[in-house]
């Protein structure tokens, strides 16, 4: 609450909620499809092979079939292009930035929304409802995280505090997250921590009493 420079008359504590292990990647198949090598686009195709694969072709370790899939010559079936993934469970990562630059199909971004919504309900449930409380709410949101292998920018951590804002509305605990219920939303404060299994998120809910707040808010 520092950060926003507030007087002590002009909030209240309600309560706070502390999140563990917060997601960085969303299920994306509990088992992934293989890929084949192929002389021919399409799907679970792949067109670019690698040298072992040209070297095949030239030696008749390898040749294509009648559907320009690559197989080989002795067992005749055909190459796999993802032997280590296929069968295996495959993942989305979590990152904001990847939703501002258009990553993937609606569909796919869709599916990180739900899994993050899911996740995020099991623990938002402990809420109470804030409806006996005076609206607006400030959130003031921490994310402790290790800086792991680069730096990287908070802003693109926006999704998470999105789909719990949207989470709290979906249980109930909020009737909706326009400005006439939250006027300070969970921008996070970083807390750097040792270990990745250590991350966590913890929100802390502030009812705004600042005068102009309150006599602009609706007739709730």
């Amino acid at each position: 609450m520092g950060l926003l420079k507030l007087k002590p008359s002009e909030v209240r504590y309600i309560t706070k909620i502390e999140i563990p292990k917060f997601p960085l990647k969303v299920l994306k198949s509990k088992a992934a499809q293989a890929k084949y090598f192929s002389t021919k686009a399409g799907r679970q195709r792949v067109t670019k092979f690698p040298k072992y694969i040209e070297k095949g072709l030239k030696d008749n370790t390898y040749f294509i079939d009648l559907d320009k899939f690559v197989c080989d010559s002795k067992t005749r079936k055909r190459i796999i292009a993802n032997p280590t993934k296929a069968g295996q469970p495959s993942y989305y990562i979590v990152n904001g930035q990847a939703f501002y630059s258009g990553f993937g199909s609606e569909f796919e971004r869709m599916a990180i929304v739900s899994g993050l919504k899911d996740f995020y309900k099991l623990h938002l449930k402990r809420i109470k409802p804030f409806k006996n409380l005076s609206y607006p709410i400030i959130v003031d949101m921490e994310m402790h995280s290790p800086v792991n292998r680069k730096n990287w920018d908070l802003d693109n951590t926006w999704i998470h505090y999105k789909t719990i804002s949207d989470s709290m509305v979906d249980l109930g605990i909020l009737p909706d997250d326009n400005i006439q219920f939250i006027t300070h939303a969970g921008s996070p404060l970083y807390y750097p921590v040792a270990h990745e299994d250590d991350r966590k998120l913890v929100l802390n809910f502030y009812a705004d009493l600042r005068e102009e707040v309150q006599q602009l808010k609706l007739d709730l």
